[in-house]
């Protein structure tokens, strides 16, 4: 059957020429014409995709998974930027803390048991904090933390103190 017969079949009114059609749509898809295959799908895809504009869309799409992948870079080192001004803000006020306690335990304020065992939270903060650091300036509390652990200790013999808990 030549191609023009065909043709004249599939137009022809009284088969259904709108069936027929369809018909010869789904044969062409499953036969191989030459050894070369040609997907007449795949092709209109393509071409309805460039009409649509999907290769722009891949392009503009890639740009954004960029600069989202950088955007995520930059919160996270503002997030280690936070977190370490967080702990330096900590490790000042220990110090603070820390000073004001020898201050007041030199000059004979009565502190109790829980008080100095927060003095003594603020210097283990402090020493943590200081050990993990070593270049910040831990000369400011030495004598500070020492009159702490002075009076922590005479505390500790005088009521058998065992870390806040007072019976």
């Amino acid at each position: 059957m030549s191609l023009k017969e065909i043709w004249e079949l599939i137009t022809r009114v009284d088969y259904g020429g709108g069936f027929m059609l369809v018909a010869l749509i789904i044969i062409t898809s499953l036969i191989e014409v030459s050894p070369i295959k040609i997907n007449p799908w795949t092709a209109l895809g393509r071409w309805m995709s460039r009409i649509i504009g999907v290769p722009e869309i891949k392009t503009e799409l890639s740009k954004m998974q960029a600069k989202i992948g950088e955007l995520d870079v930059k919160i996270d080192t503002l997030k280690e930027d936070e977190k370490n001004r967080r702990e330096l803000s900590d490790a000042l006020d220990a110090r603070r803390r820390i000073l004001r306690a020898s201050y007041e335990i030199s000059h004979g304020a009565d502190y109790d048991g829980e008080m100095i065992s927060n003095a003594m939270d603020d210097v283990t903060s402090y020493d943590n904090y200081c050990k993990l650091h070593p270049l910040f300036v831990n000369s400011k509390a030495v004598m500070a933390e020492s009159t702490v652990k002075d009076a922590y200790r005479r505390y500790n013999r005088q009521r058998n103190f065992t870390g806040g808990n007072e019976s």
